[in-house]
């Protein structure tokens, strides 16, 4: 009998298992767990995670089209994150939680699963148990948070095809498939997902799966109780479904009976399951799988863009290493509030302005970044972004309710945030941390920090955000320096902007007078003895200001 053979396209080859033992005892025994690689440490994680592409000054003064193709390599930077770190640990437990209920060489496990695949159907329902209570969670976000990508590389941690031939001196010929990341079919088919799984096994393992069990008179009752036993059959390790809003899309009952499967593979036998989609996916999966998420000891949630924290400024860091214009410039705290405002902290979109910046910049013979041509980019490459980038600006949840696959429910908000086991007052120390311990941290002679006054030009407030109450404008700006000489400061012209802003009915606090200084009574009653024009006598003083173009040009439109 020939042995069938890996297609061509097959992700990777088999690895041979080398076994080690574990240092935690339950682990011990069970050859699935030992052929793993060792539990990593958050510094190994990040080490392993970290894509920097290569750049030298050199590639600055290569021609604009090779520097365009340059840019193109930037989409393959990773930088890990704290939320990264975390993810990866949840996934470590998972798998090998997962495999510790399903040891091939324990007789009972393997009956018990046996008896039980034979039992499995697709509308039974079938009681939690221990063995799979910490086994599954959704991760939900907006696309272009990096769900995908960071699960991609979390998952590419672990060799995805193990071979066993012997373990303890004993033959054991076993191909252990350790994970699976499919995408939910677009039209939410429980068939095609279940179709798409045997195809998916077929392509790495060789077998034959889709081709015997593809025939139309398959239904789908037939071929749920297949694909889990297919699973327990090559030793999955954990099963990744993405794009789960797609189940929306599903005739009447196939989301509830898919999401019933789901919870079945994990009780049943152990198959860890992670949920993955954008916020259209959230009333979906807090159904049926929610019930089963309340056991889960591995937090699940939503996984927001980044905030305008120290985060955020890592990242940037990271990203503005890779300028290939001729005349790099500083990062900062400028251009920090700038991308931020255009992208709303959302990764991809900040790479892609990032990119197209500096394309704009090398076309025009600029060669640097500016404020004015990431506005400008920003502006014609993000148009049909504008509408949920404006209302994310600008917190307008009654826009927001409308797009569902960017707005969190108001039901689900207050119940479900994406928790990561690192505070968040260590975040910025344990990710400067991990980039000062990059052992290939990218070449620059740019500092990507320096001062506010280094950006070539001056940011102004988010489009359409609320502008802040003038008390708040007040105490920012000293009173002194307006009173005393508003032609030395542009600070009147701020006051006046941001105060123009006020919407007519806003609730404005009543300002606290500086005690320090005297009341214009007190200044006036001496005048009116002394028979001087208060007016010019005041303005001699610099206690008030003429309204000349310093403040009238303000109002202008």
């Amino acid at each position: 009998m020939d042995t069938p053979c890996l297609p061509p396209d097959s992700s990777e080859l088999p690895t041979l298992a080398q076994y080690r033992t574990p240092e935690i005892p339950q682990y011990q025994g069970n050859p699935l767990i030992e052929a793993l690689p060792p539990i990593f440490t958050k510094q190994e994680v990040a080490n392993r995670l970290r894509i920097l592409p290569g750049v030298s000054e050199e590639h600055r003064h290569l021609s604009p089209e090779i520097r365009g193709h340059l840019l193109q390599t930037i989409r393959t930077l990773f930088i890990p994150l704290s939320i990264h770190l975390d993810l990866e640990q949840r996934l470590s437990r998972m798998i090998r939680m997962g495999y510790e209920a399903r040891n091939p060489l324990d007789p009972q496990q393997c009956g018990r699963i046996r008896s039980q695949l034979e039992s499995l159907a697709p509308d039974r329902r079938i009681s939690s148990n221990p063995a799979g209570a910490s086994l599954g969670f959704s991760l939900i976000g907006m696309s272009g948070v990096g769900k995908t990508t960071a699960l991609n590389r979390l998952l590419a941690l672990y060799p995805q095809l193990i071979d066993h031939r012997d373990y303890a001196q004993h033959p054991m010929t076993m191909r252990q498939l350790v994970w699976a990341k499919l995408e939910c079919p677009f039209d939410g088919s429980v068939k095609g997902l279940c179709l798409n799984f045997l195809q998916y096994v077929d392509d790495r393992l060789g077998t034959m799966y889709g081709t015997n069990y593809r025939p139309h008179r398959r239904t789908v009752d037939d071929l749920l109780p297949i694909m889990a036993r297919v699973a327990s059959l090559h030793h999955l390790g954990i099963l990744v479904i993405d794009e789960m809003q797609h189940l929306s899309e599903a005739k009447s009952g196939g989301a509830s009976r898919m999401l019933n499967f789901f919870v079945q593979l994990i009780n049943t036998i152990g198959l860890p399951v992670i949920l993955v989609g954008t916020y259209k996916a959230l009333p979906i999966v807090s159904g049926e799988f929610r019930q089963m998420r309340r056991a889960c000891g591995q937090g699940d949630g939503l996984w927001p863009p980044m905030a305008n924290d120290e985060t955020w400024k890592y990242f940037l860091e990271a990203l503005w290493t890779y300028q290939y214009v001729k005349q790099p410039c500083p990062l900062t705290d400028q251009f920090t509030t700038l991308f931020y405002e255009e992208t709303q902290g959302i990764t991809d979109l900040a790479v892609n302005l990032f990119i197209l910046a500096q394309q704009r910049a090398i076309s025009t013979g600029r060669e640097r970044l500016t404020a004015n041509v990431v506005r400008s980019v920003a502006r014609d490459s993000f148009r049909l972004m504008a509408p949920v980038l404006t209302a994310l600006r600008t917190r307008d949840y009654q826009a927001l309710s409308h797009m569902e696959d960017v707005c969190v429910p108001k039901s689900y908000s207050p119940h479900l945030s994406f928790q990561t086991e690192t505070p968040s007052s260590q975040m910025g120390a344990e990710q400067t941390a991990l980039q000062r311990s990059s052992p290939s941290a990218p070449p620059s002679s740019v500092s990507t920090r320096a001062s506010v006054s280094a950006i070539p030009h001056e940011t102004p407030p988010a489009l359409g955000s609320p502008p802040p109450p003038i008390h708040k404008i007040v105490q920012q700006q000293p009173i002194s320096p307006l009173t005393k000489g508003p032609r030395q400061s542009s600070k009147g012209t701020q006051i006046s902007r941001q105060a123009r802003d006020i919407p007519s009915g806003s609730a404005i606090q009543q300002a606290v007078p500086n005690e320090d200084m005297p009341h214009l009574s007190q200044l006036i009653a001496p005048l009116h003895q002394a028979q001087e024009n208060a007016y010019d006598s005041l303005k001699r003083q610099g206690i008030i200001c003429p309204l000349d173009d310093d403040l009238l040009g303000s109002s202008l439109p």
